[in-house]
């Protein structure tokens, strides 16, 4: 019996491994995988309604799925109102390793008017998000790289990551992401949510 326990140990240890191996062998192929950068190369300012009557703030962590998923469905409400505008709050989670990084790098982009370049891209690629592709995403959007470097090598802004995630916590954020629309939290899921609420205001 115990022989056949320890090959039984061993043939699970070989398919962790097996499984270990595809898992990095996709991240390698996603990794070297072309990526059509002109398709993220535009200026905040094609984005950002700051005089708008409706504020709409997410709480975000760029290596969240539900914050993904959540992207489609806040850009469709941003291109069919315009009367909306989207405030990414920083609230990197201790569970995913490269967060922060991830949230400096979109304000230090930010400073080069490419916030939404890089949200969009490495949303795109969360699969891969470490500050090596992060840094290869900032070169594709055609960030100044002398620039961006500097303001992440200098820690920049780790302030402002940390000032938005008090602001989280002062509001009851536990969780990502978190949605806001004028202060107010709200748990919306589609479009026609959003519509209905920004009708009845």
């Amino acid at each position: 019996m115990a022989r056949k326990k320890k090959n039984s140990n061993t043939f699970w240890y070989i398919l962790g491994a097996v499984a270990v191996l595809i898992v990095a062998f996709g991240f390698m192929l996603n990794a070297s995988r072309t990526i059509e950068f002109t398709d993220y190369q535009y200026l905040d300012s094609e984005f950002d309604n700051p005089d708008a009557e409706f504020v709409i703030e997410k709480f975000n962590d760029f290596q969240c799925p539900a914050c993904r998923a959540a992207v489609p469905t806040l850009t469709q409400v941003r291109e069919n109102h315009d009367n909306v505008h989207i405030r990414v709050r920083h609230f990197p989670l201790p569970q995913f390793p490269h967060s922060a990084y991830a949230a400096e790098a979109s304000e230090c982009a930010r400073d080069q008017d490419r916030f939404w370049g890089m949200y969009y891209v490495m949303f795109d690629h969360q699969e891969v998000l470490t500050p090596s592709t992060i840094n290869r995403y900032a070169q594709g959007i055609g960030l100044d790289m002398d620039q961006f470097s500097t303001c992440m090598d200098n820690r920049d802004k780790q302030i402002v990551v940390a000032q938005d995630r008090q602001v989280g916590m002062d509001q009851g954020v536990s969780g990502t992401p978190s949605i806001f629309i004028n202060g107010e939290q709200v748990q919306f899921g589609t479009p026609a949510q959003y519509a209905s609420y920004f009708e009845n205001q």
